[in-house]
């Protein structure tokens, strides 16, 4: 339940049943993960707990974590007669191999939560990316694993133009391609690229919110 990178942990997979809980097994699972952090010398360790998830919330606080951000996960159902055409808008698009999209993810400008970590991206099979120039100078990128029947892993970033629009339309052309695949996207922030995946047909399946401890050196 605690992973390690570089210098950081995270703690993921924490969770009491019901007929334990209000016991203090949360907190003692919580002292044995710190304790390890502890004897590791991390200097920060990291976790995200589902909104309204208040009982966790509440230990997670106790425990000195602090709230950093809100970030959405995110569906889209198959919509194989009702994805727009957007290629009037589109330059040119470059398809991406694996290596391709580690690059690009690897160049990021904003600060990837764990889950979508450069690291975490390098361990997906078959990783892809499109990159999608506009005819209007808007530029981005999208990486994604395609499974037989989901698309996962998805990363939009907007290198140039407006966010919303330019994130519309990589998701738009990604799906013209992938019409038949239900789409899962994890932990964006809600920002004016969130509003591009609503327009392109995503909708918000719940809330995790990012916490982070300090740890004393």
């Amino acid at each position: 339940m605690l992973g390690v990178r570089d210098n950081r942990g995270w703690i993921t997979r924490l969770g009491v049943l019901p007929f334990g809980r209000r016991m203090g097994i949360g907190g003692q699972l919580m002292d044995g993960l710190i304790a390890s952090a502890a004897r590791l010398r991390l200097s920060q360790i990291w976790l995200e707990v589902i909104k309204h998830n208040d009982p966790a919330h509440r230990m997670f606080r106790r425990y000195g974590f602090v709230e950093t951000r809100e970030l959405v996960v995110a569906r889209r159902p198959p919509n194989p007669e009702g994805t727009p055409n957007v290629e009037n808008r589109v330059k040119r698009v470059t398809p991406l191999n694996h290596e391709d999209a580690i690059i690009l993810l690897s160049h990021r400008q904003e600060r990837a939560n764990w889950l979508n970590q450069t690291k975490s991206m390098q361990n997906v099979h078959n990783l892809s990316g499109l990159l999608i120039e506009l005819r209007n100078g808007g530029r981005g990128w999208v990486t994604y694993h395609a499974g037989l029947l989901q698309l996962t892993r998805i990363i939009v970033e907007v290198t140039a133009g407006d966010p919303t629009e330019v994130t519309e339309t990589v998701l738009h052309i990604l799906h013209q391609r992938y019409k038949r695949q239900d789409a899962v996207v994890e932990n964006i922030c809600d920002d004016a690229q969130w509003a591009g995946f609503q327009q392109a047909g995503y909708f918000e399946s719940f809330r995790r919110i990012e916490m982070v401890k300090e740890m004393p050196q």
